[in-house]
């Protein structure tokens, strides 16, 4: 801890000096947006900063209304946004970042926040923010792919003042993956991770595959019901491969074959309508040294925000010097716990800092990590801390509750590969008659958060129930209304259409729109023409559905991207992808 102590401080220093001794800039004008559900800084324009915040709000509204989740639900901490100008800003908070990020999400002890470039593809902030709030909301455990491709599947997404929204867009860079690249077996996309996969192409090709994946398990009710028994499958230690095959009654070769013609003939998405989204917002200009210390501060958080090993860590506390500070740090903690008591850092740290004492974990020390856990389910460094907690108090089940999250971390790489060897010592203790500890109250409370029902332990059901529930949203879409060929999704603009039973009078009623690809090379000269916006691209995949290509002269009016667009649009995505 002490080793990792003094990195944390070589990185603090040589970012000051760097930062230094970089050219001396203008001034930015920081301005900071506070929200229901979000906090956002930026050193651009109010008016760009107060776009950005009004987006995220509907776009976290949208997610709630989906998954049923309250605004207002227990435990939920308002997300930092920081947004800058370019590359150069964002590399001196992550200085050891890949060319062509344009920026990311950190779960870490010290802070939970996204940072990006400004005007750089909002789907990779709404991804990465789709990851944020299922890990808040359904607090289960996910195979990779699924984790992946959910974050994909809604990335598209839009919502607008009125509540209208659509959900499950065609992902343009992902279909483009798709029919260019050559596909990963389903065997290997059930199993692998993506920082596994290091073949060019491979790993782009997981986030296309598992978005695939995902929207055609999304769009049946069926299905999703079936996805459901296979998660239940894992739960019980099933290989991953067998019980897929076995819960969609297909092999993995007719399963890919399905997964084709969904592409090429099935795949839609929907429209609803949510209640209108009116975000209230607080903008403060910061003072000018705001420019000065920001992102150096940001900096100094990402490199002292733990351990490189946080499990071992946590078991050398033999160090004397260190206890005294302990002891020192024990009144201070307790006064910032009594000026906010669902700081998920000052949790941690309390329940840290006992682990010199000798009857460590007591259960007031089990019932603060929970609690921790419970305002901030996105760290995986602290569900490995409660984890270890529970082991030592003999809380079994509880503490394979806490690690399985990290053991299908798609990004997880060791910390995941430590959590499934403390699953599988649960496993044969289990075996061999080992007697597992309740779950606690404060486990049945992390279900009970979400207001959705859950099992008699409070753990592992919740999650799937929210799942189904938003299948049946999006599901029945398809079933509910299927326009014909070429005609828009029709909408209520007589007075006595809107007094009628029309499916789209009522808010939440979704209209589905299938969208058939044309054959291969085709779409790629559509995308490349197009100005990016999905909608464009639906209904010029619709009119090129036919067998033999339309007149040139109907893609005149398409507005051609930047040749420099264009190639991001073809390349980026995955680079991206692949640095994340």
């Amino acid at each position: 801890m002490i080793d990792a102590i003094k990195r944390g401080a070589w990185c603090v220093g040589a970012a000051a000096v760097l930062a230094l001794s970089a050219p001396q800039a203008a001034l930015a004008d920081w301005r900071r947006a506070e929200t229901a559900h979000f906090v956002v800084y930026s050193n651009g324009s109010e008016r760009n900063l107060r776009d950005y915040a009004v987006r995220l709000e509907r776009f976290d509204a949208l997610l709630r209304h989906l998954t049923r989740t309250p605004a207002d639900a227990e435990g939920l901490r308002k997300l930092p946004v920081y947004l800058v100008g370019d590359g150069r800003e964002l590399r001196v908070v992550q200085p050891d970042l890949p060319e062509g990020v344009d920026g990311f999400y950190r779960a870490s002890p010290s802070d939970i926040r996204a940072i990006l470039v400004r005007g750089r593809d909002d789907d990779l902030l709404l991804h990465e923010y789709t990851h944020h709030h299922m890990s808040q909301t359904w607090p289960g455990s996910y195979p990779g792919w699924f984790r992946e491709g959910y974050a994909e599947y809604f990335a598209t997404a839009t919502v607008d003042a009125r509540g209208k929204s659509t959900v499950g867009y065609p992902h343009l860079g992902r279909l483009q993956n798709l029919q260019q690249q050559r596909w990963l077996p389903l065997e290997q996309l059930l199993t692998a991770s993506p920082m596994t996969l290091d073949r060019q192409g491979q790993r782009a090709m997981f986030y296309a595959q598992s978005w695939l994946l995902t929207h055609y398990l999304l769009a049946d009710p069926d299905r999703l019901q079936r996805f459901d028994g296979y998660l239940a499958d894992l739960r019980t230690g099933a290989d991953p491969v067998t019980a897929f095959t076995a819960r969609m009654g297909a092999t993995t070769e007719v399963l890919t074959r399905n997964l084709r013609a969904y592409m090429t003939r099935g795949l839609h998405y929907s429209e609803l309508n949510i209640p209108p989204i009116d975000p209230q917002m607080t903008v403060t200009a910061l003072p000018a040294s705001a420019d000065y210390v920001m992102l150096i501060g940001l900096n100094i958080k990402e490199r002292s925000g733990g351990d490189d090993n946080p499990a071992p860590a946590e078991q050398a506390t033999d160090d004397v010097q260190m206890i005294a500070r302990f002891r020192e740090a024990q009144v201070l903690l307790g006064r910032a716990f009594a000026a906010d008591d669902t700081d998920y850092r000052v949790l941690a740290n309390l329940a840290r800092i006992r682990q010199v004492a000798p009857d460590y974990p007591n259960e007031n020390d089990l019932e603060t990590l929970r609690l921790a856990v419970l305002h901030a389910p996105q760290v995986l460094n602290l569900r490995a801390q409660a984890a270890e907690a529970m082991i030592a108090a003999g809380h079994d089940e509880e503490a394979e509750f806490y690690l399985l999250p990290i053991a299908n971390d798609p990004h997880g790489s060791g910390f995941a590969d430590w959590a499934r060897e403390r699953i599988d010592a649960i496993h044969a203790r289990r075996a061999a008659g080992g007697a597992s500890a309740p779950v606690s109250s404060s486990a049945v409370k992390m279900s009970a958060t979400l207001m959705v029902p859950s099992a008699a332990t409070g753990m592992g059901l919740s999650s799937e129930y929210a799942l189904l529930s938003l299948g049946s949203i999006l599901g029945r879409s398809k079933r509910i209304r299927e326009p014909r060929e070429g005609h828009p999704c029709p909408r209520a603009t007589k007075e006595s259409d809107r007094s009628s039973n029309r499916n789209d009078a009522a808010p939440g009623a979704p209209c589905s729109y299938h969208v058939v690809p044309p054959p291969t090379g085709w779409l790629s000269w559509v995308m490349n023409r197009n100005s990016g916006d999905p909608r464009r691209v639906v209904s010029l995949a619709r009119s090129l559905s036919a067998s033999r290509p339309p007149p040139r002269q109907k893609f005149t009016r398409v507005r051609t991207r930047p040749k420099a667009s264009r190639k991001r649009l073809s390349t980026g995505k995955g680079s991206r992808m692949d640095a994340r």
